[in-house]
């Protein structure tokens, strides 16, 4: 299939090294101010967190039952989409919802003038034996990995947050754009520094990008795990050599500036 052009506007920077910044938005006052810090782009879902502060539960806060995640989201499209343009942006796809009916929300997604798809909420947050019963029971990472692939049959670029190798390399296999890497949390449901995490999670993840050579997603890191100067230090030092192409911030205006600023506009 061949690039959307916001997919070769991406795949274009990152062939001049420079560096693709994506932020979460959950409101149009989100919206709002990260639009003056040029973002490539927005990835938005209402149940994106406003802030994470030490204690809160950051992007676990999707997975809190808070009504049709689907139907909120797409009833702030027709006020974002053209308060955004032309900065493109996904809208988070619960991918999960045995109700979802995919050809007709895709197309009416379409029809606002959506450009982009992703897995958000993602059940990739989820481990042990809940997940495992999430991926018997047919509501697991299978389903978000066949929604984008839908999605990108009906025209839509697609964002997938990949929470482990294993289904970062699943959603490359999909044909995935963007792939966003969370590197795992840690037992406090902190996400992990960069500056352990590199040691040992980073390069499963790209070690399992590279078993897939056909595809060419962009990589983007969860920029969660950058929690201090150090993990900055770590980020500076990693590069594209290390085969990422950017940051994704999530957490809020205040957290998203201060990500941007690592990543030159």
């Amino acid at each position: 299939m061949k690039p959307l052009p916001r997919v070769e506007y991406w795949r274009d920077k990152r062939r001049r090294e420079k560096g693709i910044f994506a932020a979460a938005c959950a409101s149009l006052e989100d919206a709002r101010a990260s639009l003056p810090l040029a973002p490539d782009l927005l990835l938005y879902h209402p149940a994106f967190p406003v802030r994470s502060a030490q204690g809160e539960t950051g992007m676990l806060s999707a997975l809190e039952s808070a009504g049709n995640a689907n139907q909120d989201a797409a009833r702030g499209m027709p006020d974002l989409l053209p308060l955004c343009a032309p900065c493109p942006v996904a809208m988070g796809v619960c991918a999960t919802d045995p109700f979802l009916l995919r050809g007709p929300s895709f197309q009416a997604w379409r029809a606002k003038g959506l450009e982009g798809a992703a897995n958000f909420p993602t059940v990739g947050l989820v481990d042990g034996f809940f997940r495992a019963d999430l991926e018997a029971a047919g509501l697991g990472l299978t389903r978000e990995i066949e929604c984008l692939r839908h999605a990108r049959e009906e025209g839509f670029f697609t964002v997938a947050l990949a929470c482990r190798p294993e289904d970062a390399a699943a959603f490359c296999e999909a044909g995935c754009d963007v792939i966003i890497l969370h590197l795992g949390l840690t037992a406090e449901a902190l996400p992990r520094p960069l500056a352990a995490a590199r040691k040992d999670a980073l390069p499963a993840f790209l070690a399992a990008m590279k078993a897939k050579p056909a595809f060419n997603p962009l990589l983007l890191l969860h920029a969660d795990h950058l929690t201090g100067s150090n993990d900055e230090s770590a980020w500076k030092a990693t590069g594209a050599g290390d085969g990422l192409d950017g940051l994704f911030a999530a957490g809020g205006v205040t957290r998203v500036k201060s990500i941007r600023a690592l990543i030159p506009a």
